[in-house]
């Protein structure tokens, strides 16, 4: 089972979540794709997690593109969403 998780992030706090992730799931085909530096399609994933901060009460640009532009794909799939409105480093574990 593919998985890919794409996210966009400013500050790091949602890439800190996408490594988190990558520790639980070390046992699983996962990649993941900064979508601030890389575009990726998702066909050929089982399942797709999208992770974004949230700035003015807006997703990440790279972000709210991929959605739109792979949003009959990601209806077919299992697909998990994220958000992060916190910077991690004054966030308690």
């Amino acid at each position: 089972m593919k998985i890919l998780i794409a996210y966009g992030t400013k500050n790091g706090t949602v890439a800190k979540c996408v490594e988190r992730l990558q520790e639980r799931l070390s046992d699983k085909d996962v990649t993941t794709v900064c979508l601030e530096r890389e575009s990726v399609d998702p066909t050929e994933f089982d399942i797709v997690v999208v992770g974004s901060c949230i700035r003015f009460e807006k997703l990440r640009p790279c972000v709210q593109g991929f959605l739109k532009q792979y949003e009959a794909v990601l209806c077919q799939k299992r697909l998990a969403l994220f958000l992060c409105c916190a910077n991690h480093e004054e966030y308690e574990y």
